[in-house]
């Protein structure tokens, strides 16, 4: 995945999976400097920085059985994706040790919820296979390092 900055439509560089600092001070107007597919855009006094796009561009196939070991009663993350064809915008991740645990997919911009994965009391694994992949097209939460942990843990990058 990489990070675009760009300056009135030229780019000024690219970087894949990592963090550059660009000495602006004089050079750029406010609002001039333009960067895409990133999560976090800060200046920092003199310099502009960014950092990892984290989730954001990419794909991944979960495994045939999940691991919710450090998962509380109802993580959420503020992420998009897509799955099964459809967009959706929260990740909820759910255990309730010897009850359930699962995964919820969710789109507040429809009141959509829906069960993508359970075990225990509400089912025994994936709902639709197609649920197993899963895109990552931006959102607040696509650098949150448990997130990335727990979707590292549980699948396959594609």
């Amino acid at each position: 995945m990489s990070t675009t900055v760009t300056y009135k439509g030229s780019t000024l560089t690219t970087a894949t999976n990592q963090t550059k600092v660009l000495e602006t001070a004089g050079k750029y107007m406010e609002g001039d400097v333009t960067i895409t597919d990133v999560t976090t855009t800060y200046t920092d006094g003199d310099n502009l920085e960014y950092g990892s796009a984290g989730l954001i561009g990419t794909t991944w196939y979960f495994n045939s059985s999940l691991d919710f070991s450090g998962v509380g009663s109802a993580d959420s993350y503020n992420i998009n994706f897509t799955s099964n064809s459809t967009d959706y915008n929260l990740l909820q991740l759910t255990n309730l040790s010897g009850i359930m645990s699962g995964v919820l997919y969710n789109n507040s911009n429809t009141d959509t919820t829906t069960y993508a994965y359970m075990i225990g009391a509400m089912g025994n694994g994936w709902y639709n296979q197609a649920y197993r992949t899963i895109t990552f097209t931006g959102g607040l939460d696509a650098t949150n390092q448990n997130l990335i942990d727990w979707v590292t843990a549980n699948a396959t990058q594609q």
